[in-house]
């Protein structure tokens, strides 16, 4: 049996009681689902939402409703280690991210295992220098943790390794390709990643320690960089704009790299993860799921 019972589900909304700071707009913020210990929330094309637990990814629709659960105590594989991420892409692949395991493990719709791709140390591969130079053929013994995953629309694959704090790349073969942002790679150097989006140009890496989104073209190139600060939790990109989710707020920039307006967030606690479905933007704090009805994002 799957473990559901011990979930609320309501609606309701939450607005502040005060402005926290003058002159801020505040966010209207609708009640979706409680999901104990979750830690990060994804979308797909298809406007579904998916929970990470550490133990078991969770799918919902967005008005808060199970679809469906992989992991756990019943898992055909055995429990995850330590789940972080999800890439659900079109809802067809799902790409997770055990860190634990240090691995990224795709299944399909249907929860059928595919493929198993082992997570090296970022600095233990034998990548040429710089990230645009084809790697050598060595592969690293040591496992790194892989703790952000996204995948292209063409399906190239870019995970955070923790431990090296940079970015390694498979190719649309699921080979081993290059690393990004690693030391000396001057602007588009890597601190503190800890979030990762793509487009079918670009890859976005939410960097905590730089105070910013770097953002690179697919081979690794840099190409610029937009200001956020400590509290940034991860990257929205889209076809008009461009979302930078903080823990108590969002600044939205244009493509052009404008700064727009910034929404503030009166969640109880910090914000720590947030997709994008059906036109609205979820947020995901203290194990609720929020959906965000105002003021207006494009």
């Amino acid at each position: 049996m799957r473990r559901w019972w011990g979930w609320v589900l309501m609606v309701g909304l939450i607005r502040p009681a005060a402005a926290q700071e003058a002159n801020l707009p505040y966010a209207e913020l609708e009640f979706v689902a409680h999901v104990p210990n979750a830690r990060r929330l994804a979308s797909d094309a298809q406007g579904a939402l998916y929970v990470v637990t550490g133990r078991e990814v969770i799918k919902l629709d967005t008005s808060g409703a199970v679809q469906n659960v992989l992991g756990g105590s019943d898992a055909d594989l055995g429990a995850f280690d330590e789940v972080v991420d999800i890439d659900p892409g079109e809802g067809l692949i799902w790409v997770v991210a055990d860190a634990g395991q240090g691995r990224l493990m795709r299944f399909s719709r249907t929860l059928m295992h595919l493929e198993s791709l082992p997570v090296p140390r970022a600095d233990e591969v034998g990548f040429g220098l710089p990230s645009r130079e084809e790697p050598r053929s060595e592969v690293a013994s040591v496992a790194g943790r892989p703790v952000a995953v996204t995948v292209t629309p063409s399906g190239e694959v870019f995970a955070i390794e923790e431990d090296a704090q940079a970015v390694i790349k498979w190719d649309v073969s699921r080979r081993l390709e290059r690393r990004i942002g690693h030391f000396g790679d001057a602007a588009g150097r890597l601190v503190e990643p800890v979030s990762l989006a793509s487009d079918e140009s670009y890859l976005y890496v939410a960097d905590r320690g730089l105070e910013r989104v770097q953002v690179y073209d697919l081979f690794g190139g840099f190409v610029r960089a937009y200001p956020a600060d400590a509290a940034l939790v991860c990257v929205l990109p889209d076809g008009h704009d461009l979302v930078l989710v903080h823990a108590d707020r969002i600044r939205v920039y244009s493509r052009e790299g404008e700064f727009t307006h910034e929404i503030g967030l009166a969640t109880a606690l910090p914000v720590l993860s947030a997709a994008r479905s059906t036109g609205h933007i979820f947020l995901l704090s203290d194990d609720t799921i929020w959906r965000l009805n105002g003021p207006k994002i494009p």
